[in-house]
């Protein structure tokens, strides 16, 4: 059996604890380019479909049915990837 010491296993802890922090800020990384990729084509529907007002149900909708599910998808998509960046923000300042 091998002995560790005290100094060798600080410094395998604190070299997970990098490796930890450095993967969470990656993961971090790619979901704030998703998230700003997902708004941008959010933008891009609402700029280029247009939009009407329907008195029906007091909205402002997109114009055209197809344009209008994908706003919709792409909206789920921004509200689970901006959970998903506080949560890794979270486990960031918990490190």
């Amino acid at each position: 059996m091998t002995e560790v010491s005290d100094t060798t296993y600080d410094a395998y802890l604190e070299g997970l604890a990098a490796a930890k922090e450095e993967e969470l800020g990656q993961k971090l990384v790619q979901a704030e380019e998703d998230l700003e990729e997902v708004r941008n084509q959010i933008t891009d529907i609402i700029d280029t479909c247009g939009t009407y007002y329907d008195s029906e149900v007091g909205q402002h909708r997109i114009k055209g049915y197809a344009n209008e599910d994908a706003l919709h998808d792409l909206e789920a998509q921004e509200e689970e990837l901006e959970k998903l960046v506080d949560q890794l923000d979270t486990q960031l300042a918990a490190l």
